[in-house]
């Protein structure tokens, strides 16, 4: 299945990219497989990976949620203010 990734504050600098355009593999079926995905194919994502917060079509989405054809999913790392 193909998805549109987009990266935001600093995983946008540990995926060197704000974008890109993936086919994923058959064995990611959910949000939290997609993550663990996201390990792997953007190591410098792995210390941040648990933290990491994934919009599906502009929703927060939960870990178990599936992931569908043509999804546009956000990472979005911690963000604290003040």
């Amino acid at each position: 299945m193909e998805v549109e990734l987009l990266f935001f504050g600093g995983s946008r600098e540990q995926a060197g990219t704000d974008r890109a355009r993936v086919t994923l593999p058959p064995s990611v079926e959910t949000i939290g497989d997609t993550i663990e995905w996201l390990g792997r194919e953007y190591p410098l994502l792995l210390p941040r990976l648990r933290a990491l917060r994934i919009a599906r079509n502009a929703e927060f989405a939960t870990s178990g949620e599936r992931v569908h054809d043509g999804d546009v999913l956000a990472v979005i790392p911690p963000v604290s203010g003040g």
